[in-house]
């Protein structure tokens, strides 16, 4: 049972943020400058740390440390590729990084 609330919970949580992140991330393109960049990453992880309050683990666990701690976990997803991230060309340097074998 606590096993599934987890995976419901990362999922939800997933979920807001690709939604969120899709209409911040449309605006940008690659001529933008890095500062533009982290803007919208702050943006971004702004609104899930501040706005997302209606996502909860269970009912009455309200502790903003859960929803951080789970969206950390995400973006360092070891078994895989992050489900989350804040940069908005964050897979694109990893990908530039891996192949150029850096």
């Amino acid at each position: 049972m606590f096993g599934d609330e987890l995976g419901d919970f990362d999922n939800k949580l997933v979920d807001e943020w690709e939604r969120f992140s899709s209409a911040i991330l449309d605006e940008v393109d690659d001529r933008q400058d890095e500062s533009e960049l982290k803007n919208c990453g702050r943006k971004i992880l702004n609104h899930m740390e501040f706005k997302t309050e209606h996502l909860r683990i269970r009912e009455k666990v309200s502790e903003p440390y859960v929803k951080r701690g789970s969206y950390h976990m995400l973006a360092d997803n070891i078994s895989g590729a992050p489900r989350v991230w804040w940069h908005s060309f964050f897979m694109q340097k990893i990908k530039d990084i891996l192949d150029t074998g850096d």
